[in-house]
């Protein structure tokens, strides 16, 4: 009995729902696009996240070399005194104990035809003989300690004589440099050793070195020896095995969270337009499956056949979502590379792991399979007599009403959108509060959208022409085929609402990221000239900030009344992660206020201010102590206030500088504001520090010109935005496209009435595009209006996910733009099933009628 009824299935499977796929191949393609297109964003974002962790756990590996154990301070740089190596040293079962110091450095090569110099990133190392995985023996001979100064083979064949090494104490030319070519093994190639002596002078560490990477005596155990060193070192500082990689700023940070929010999107759209294409099948089947019910086929095998049809489309678009995945993961990758060299000197090449594959097709088969159990639980329930007597699509038009529907959808839209704000009124500071705002944004975004489809074909519905009206005829016999089947309807205005609102929520949430980048700097120069010996934006991470002498000639100069420090210190917290203090003369706090008092009260108290993500990842609250430092050094502060701010990803504590400066010793400024004096303005002290020579180059700008060259350099992190957004909206159009094509599929039989009534082809092709154009426009104003809700959830996500409290911005010109773009494309789709239509004969299309 089970085998007969298994048998009746594959028979159904085969009849109904694989000999439509191969009968409409053109269709089923579009189907399997229109979900391939959301597999392909998150293939590409898996495939970036993988690449970065990869290319810096590499590097972490290389330069550790066969050291089983690493020694950390506080401070990730200058955080190891000479008393801590001697220390070190000390602990029985060690072998050797390397001293190393890791910077990232620029390397400037000014062009010798006297055009426009290049700048690249790298890792800049300092070592000493004893690290011998990366120092060629040969190159330390008997009784040497320190290596020469090198650079990779590669790198130093793609400079010229010009070339310069940037660092915190000037510029060395490395035309001496030595070229080695085992080091283009490391990073690759875009790496210079320096001895150690002389990168503590280059790099300003002092008497410091970054971190020790220590050897085993023989015989001794790693575990045994790892706990040794934890007590005899004290809390204040990390020893952590090889196998767990160096830790250094990771740029998904910022970038996981605002990818992982254009994810979600993709997911949505793939959702909402597989759920309206297959609907729409089913509707097109209604006959045959009523026909097959008749001869016995049960509820459950109709709705085995079309989710097995949905996993087999599914399938096929998750095929060609992992190839157009891995294209589009090149420039994304490209760009998080970019940034991955500014801080922590890293090149990342593109990963592609089998899993990402294999993780990329069960998403699309998944979401496939959950898109159709609607439709698919419809097909089940035809209503056979009625369908097989003709009486199906009159009760549709009568009795099917779509207000409830809509309302509905409308309503948990909202609720989403409402979750949202209301789980970060507060800064999202509770881990559940996080989670709930991010269910939000995607419930509105779901709701809201396929709201949109049935708000657009219910206002469609309503609008009633006057009959008296015989020059309106084409536009009547339009609108009464769109009230006439409203399910077709929706699918149109939905497919033309998704480009719009995906327009508008990216461009908007991208102007508005400008905006806020933009008052930041703004707030922080406040008036003042601001300096830097990099850009402006890398002053944190990179290792060519100001030397002593360059600010003794700065605030010595005439119209300079004073100036004022700004530095980037990056630290590792009591469990091991990595947090980021920026520390100046005079602070600023351009950032929403969450909890505790003013930023500025609490720093005049000694205490310390937070982002938001990090008091939410570490379960900080105000009044919390943490400590900071190592040994003698180390000073315990309470926090006194939590900010949304979304520098370092949220993970921000900011100190004045003279605290910084009384925990982790001397710290090198990486922006110097400058004020100027009564009587001088900001472009006469300008002028006049470009005047000046200096052993290091030096930028000055003024507020404005600040403000622009932040918001300018945060186009940096965008570009991989950029990328996904109009990835996206090529998907939307596309499935446009799909959907009207097969809207256009289905109605060949009512065009064939119409032409048989006495309609000449050019008013059958005439109706067809006014339909697209009244559904478009419809589906396009009510895509703008409601993606101002989408947007505030979407708002309120990025405060939980990257920290940060975006203006509300409607973009009006995108939001116009696309629109007409939709509808362009909506006219476009609805020509050529037109003009197909005009092709066929009556009869043949009404024979079985």
């Amino acid at each position: 009995m089970a085998r007969g009824t298994l048998a009746a299935t594959f028979g159904l499977l085969r009849i109904i729902n694989f000999r439509a796929v191969r009968k409409h191949a053109f269709r089923a393609a579009l189907a399997a696009f229109s979900l391939g297109g959301g597999v392909a964003v998150v293939v590409a974002v898996m495939i970036e996240v993988t690449s970065v962790s990869k290319a810096v756990e590499d590097v972490g590996y290389q330069i550790a070399g066969p050291a089983p154990l690493r020694v950390v301070g506080a401070a990730t740089r200058g955080g190891i005194s000479p008393a801590v190596v001697e220390d070190t040293r000390s602990v029985a079962g060690v072998g050797a104990v390397v001293p190393v110091i890791r910077g990232v450095t620029m390397i400037r090569n000014d062009g010798d035809s006297g055009g426009k110099g290049t700048e690249s990133y790298g890792l800049g190392l300092g070592v000493d003989c004893s690290a011998q995985w990366i120092v060629d023996p040969k190159v330390c001979q008997a009784g040497q300690q320190e290596p020469p100064p090198a650079i990779s083979k590669s790198l130093g064949d793609s400079l010229d004589a010009s070339a310069t090494l940037v660092t915190d104490a000037g510029q060395l030319s490395v035309g001496k440099f030595q070229r080695v070519a085992d080091l283009d093994e490391v990073n690759n190639g875009l790496v210079a050793v320096l001895p150690l002596s002389m990168a503590k002078v280059q790099f300003a560490r002092g008497d410091r070195v970054d971190m020790l990477y220590v050897t085993l005596a023989p015989d001794a155990d790693a575990g045994e020896v790892q706990q040794r060193l934890k007590t005899t070192l004290g809390p204040t500082y990390s020893v952590q095995p090889r196998s767990e990689p160096a830790k250094g700023y990771n740029v998904n940070d910022v970038l996981l969270p605002l990818l992982g929010i254009f994810a979600l999107i993709s997911i949505g759209v793939g959702v909402i337009l597989i759920t309206q294409i297959t609907r729409l099948s089913v509707e097109e089947r209604r006959r045959e499956i009523a026909i097959a019910s008749a001869l016995g086929a049960s509820p459950a095998s109709i709705m085995t056949g079309f989710l097995s049809e949905a996993a087999l489309l599914g399938a096929a678009g998750s095929a060609m979502g992992v190839l157009t995945g891995i294209v589009i993961s090149e420039p994304i990758v490209a760009s998080a590379s970019e940034l991955t060299e500014r801080f922590v000197g890293v090149t990342v090449p593109v990963v592609l792991k089998p899993a990402i594959l294999v993780v990329g097709v069960l998403a699309g088969l998944l979401l496939a399979v959950g898109a159709a159990i609607g439709p698919a639980l419809s097909a089940s329930n035809t209503p056979i007599a009625a369908e097989l007597s003709g009486r199906a699509a009159q009760e549709q038009t009568t009795q099917r009403k779509i207000w409830f529907r809509a309302l509905l959808l409308l309503a948990i839209g909202l609720s989403g959108v409402i979750a949202a704000r209301l789980a970060t009124l507060s800064g999202a500071l509770v881990a559940w509060q996080a989670i709930l705002a991010d269910v939000g944004a995607v419930v509105a975004l779901i709701g809201l959208l396929l709201a949109t489809a049935y708000l657009s074909a219910q206002a469609i519905t309503s609008v009633r022409p006057r009959p008296d009206k015989s020059r309106g005829a084409t536009l009547t016999i339009a609108l009464n085929a769109l009230r006439s089947d409203r399910s077709r309807t929706a699918a149109i205005s939905g497919a033309i609402a998704v480009p719009v609102v995906v327009a508008i929520l990216l461009s908007g949430f991208l102007v508005a990221i400008h905006i806020g980048a933009t008052r930041v700097a703004e707030s922080q120069a406040d008036g003042r000239i601001a300096i830097t010996t990099t850009q402006f934006a890398d002053y944190g991470p990179v290792d060519a900030r100001f030397a002593p002498q360059t600010v003794n000639k700065l605030n010595a100069l005439t119209g300079v009344e004073k100036i004022e420090r700004m530095a980037e210190i990056e630290i590792s917290l009591k469990d091991g992660s990595l947090a980021h203090i920026q520390a100046q003369d005079r602070p600023t706090f351009p950032f929403g206020l969450l909890a505790g008092q003013s930023p500025e009260a609490s720093q005049k108290a000694n205490q310390v201010v937070i982002g938001s993500v990090l008091a939410r990842e570490k379960k900080l609250h105000i009044g919390d102590i943490l400590v900071f430092g190592s040994g003698l050094d180390a000073q315990a502060m309470s926090i006194g206030t939590i900010v949304a701010t979304p520098e370092y990803g949220g993970r921000r504590i900011y100190m004045p500088y003279s605290i910084a400066e009384q925990i982790y010793g001397p710290q090198p400024a990486g922006l110097i504001f400058a004020t100027p004096a009564a009587g001088f303005t900001a472009g006469q002290v300008i002028e006049s520090i470009g005047a000046t020579q200096f052993d290091q180059p030096v930028t000055a700008v003024d507020t404005d010109g600040y403000a622009s060259e932040i918001a300018t350099s945060i186009g940096r992190y965008l570009t991989p935005l950029n990328t996904l957004k109009y990835g996206l909206l090529g998907i939307a159009f596309i499935s446009v496209l799909s959907t009207l094509l097969l809207v256009g599929i289905r109605r060949r039989r009512e065009v064939a009435l119409i032409q048989a009534l006495g309609a000449t082809r050019v008013r059958v092709f005439s109706i067809t595009t006014i339909e697209a154009v009244v559904a478009g426009a419809a589906g396009g104003l009510f895509g703008a209006v409601l993606s101002i809700a989408i947007s505030e959830a979407v708002r309120r996500a990025a405060v939980v996910n990257v920290g940060l409290i975006t203006p509300l911005v409607f973009p009006w010109s995108d939001a116009v733009l696309y629109a007409v773009l939709a509808t362009v494309a909506a006219v476009f789709a609805a020509v050529i099933p037109a003009w197909k239509s005009t092709r066929s004969t009556p009869a043949t299309e009404l024979r079985d009628e």
